[in-house]
């Protein structure tokens, strides 16, 4: 009968077997991480992105909504049963400044085209804008494309569908205005609203 071989695994052959080292495992673990910590960035972008696009859409809705009231108000009728005022301009105030976060929804009740507290009503709940996202800014479209403004007026009269446009401080403004939504986090990540004095509602991005 022949000797047993007395059979024994070379140092190279024991490492080969022994699987990843803590060096390795280390590296591996980091790369898994940076690949995850990208991609969790790009989806929360694109989440942002796609959110602020709703957003963008419900203000626009809005901006139709007080045109469409104001186009449909239907005049109150006075003592004598004849005909009395229509109540019949609707508007929204933005000011990028003092209500980055909302806009009023009003009724106007002295027919100046500006909302004045105490005089002109609400309508509703005063607009909200999510707290993720800003009123970046205001541009008048009759001037200095570059020139932005702080706050803007946005009312609506019976029978037109045009949109009548003023400044807080009682100033017009023709052809329209564009209001910029963007991400706080990263204002170039924004939305348009663009409203021109024929009453259309533009939204680009």
């Amino acid at each position: 009968m022949a000797p047993k071989k007395n059979i024994t695994q070379s140092p190279i052959a024991l490492n080969l077997k022994a699987g990843f080292g803590l060096i390795e495992l280390m590296v591996s673990i980091g790369i898994m991480v940076l690949v995850m910590s990208s991609i969790m960035v790009k989806q929360n972008a694109f989440d942002g992105a796609a959110v602020l696009r709703n957003q963008t859409y419900e203000i626009a809705l809005t901006i139709r909504e007080m045109q469409l009231s104001a186009v449909s108000s239907i005049a109150t009728s006075s003592a004598d049963g004849s005909s009395g005022n229509y109540r019949n301009t609707y508007g929204l105030r933005f000011d990028q400044v003092d209500l980055p976060n909302h806009y009023e929804i009003w009724q106007d009740e002295n027919n100046n085209h500006v909302y004045d507290s105490g005089v002109d009503s609400l309508v509703g709940k005063q607009g909200s804008i999510d707290p993720r996202f800003m009123v970046k800014s205001i541009k008048r479209l009759d001037t200095d494309p570059d020139l932005l403004i702080d706050d803007i007026n946005i009312s609506f009269k019976r029978p037109n569908f045009d949109a009548i446009f003023r400044r807080d401080n009682g100033d017009p403004i023709s052809e329209g205005v564009e209001i910029v939504i963007a991400l706080k986090r990263d204002d170039n990540v924004s939305y348009t609203i663009e409203i021109t004095q024929a009453g259309q509602i533009n939204i680009t991005q």
